[in-house]
């Protein structure tokens, strides 16, 4: 069928987002304020570009821990490293996992550190470990003589040099939140469902903050879980002393 010349200037590209043309005198558009660019085609990518324009890198000689673009981490095991395997998507190197153990008071237990699919390995040998987000953040962390504590299940992975043991926040009871304490100098990584962030305790200034928010403190804070007035744990956690608090944002509205 012919095309009506009238009709034709009312279907125009545009890009994503762009409010549709007005309609005008004989089916043209009115210049109300759109401006209409040309799409950009772009051509194949030669497989060379492709190869190196994105390319996943392992980071700097002897760092453990490597964030890339999307948000991946790349995990490098030189002799033996505590590590989960959840989100995994591709190793080299020469790797076996062992089940890795909670530690209490500087002293080794039965008690196995994450079941499942969040357990906690010790990765030996040497090789790569290159894991996808799977919709969380990595936070990757250096320590310099310093004592930092997180929250177990937020705990993605550390050097095996670090001092730590696993405890609890007081106040909570028997299924109050685990977190372990780290001190020396050395490297961790955190996964949460969102970014960190930092908020600073000021000496006799404590903090009251939501527990599912708290991924971990460093310095000297002292925790407690609040009680309510019927005595029972309640959902926030009172953090005193000085330091600062590292908490999670909030998800979005």
């Amino acid at each position: 069928a012919p095309v009506d010349e009238a009709k034709r200037g009312s279907w125009q590209l545009r890009v994503a987002g762009q409010r549709p043309p007005l309609p005008g005198p004989e089916g043209l558009t009115t210049g109300a304020g759109d401006r209409f660019e040309p799409l950009v085609v772009a051509p194949p990518l030669p497989v060379a570009a492709f190869a190196t324009a994105r390319l996943l890198r392992a980071g700097a000689m002897g760092e453990p821990f490597a964030l890339a673009e999307g948000g991946m981490l790349v995990v490098r095991v030189d002799g033996k490293l505590p590590t989960r395997t959840f989100g995994a998507i591709a190793s080299s190197g020469q790797l076996t996992f062992e089940p890795l153990k909670r530690r209490v008071r500087g002293q080794p237990t039965e008690e196995p550190f994450g079941e499942g699919a969040d357990a906690m390995f010790h990765a030996n040998g040497h090789g790569l470990v290159v894991v996808a987000p799977r919709g969380a953040k990595f936070t990757a962390l250096a320590l310099a003589d310093d004592i930092v504590y997180v929250r177990e299940s937020s705990l993605f992975a550390f050097e095996e040099n670090l001092h730590w043991e696993n405890g609890r926040v007081p106040g909570g009871g028997a299924d109050s939140m685990r977190v372990v304490q780290f001190r020396g100098t050395g490297r961790l990584v955190i996964r949460a469902a969102r970014a960190a962030f930092s908020l600073k305790i000021e000496p006799e200034q404590p903090m009251f903050v939501e527990a599912t928010t708290l991924l971990g403190w460093i310095g000297r804070v002292v925790p407690r879980v609040l009680p309510g007035q019927d005595g029972e744990p309640t959902p926030y956690i009172e953090c005193s002393g000085e330091g600062v608090l590292i908490l999670e944002e909030p998800p979005a509205a």
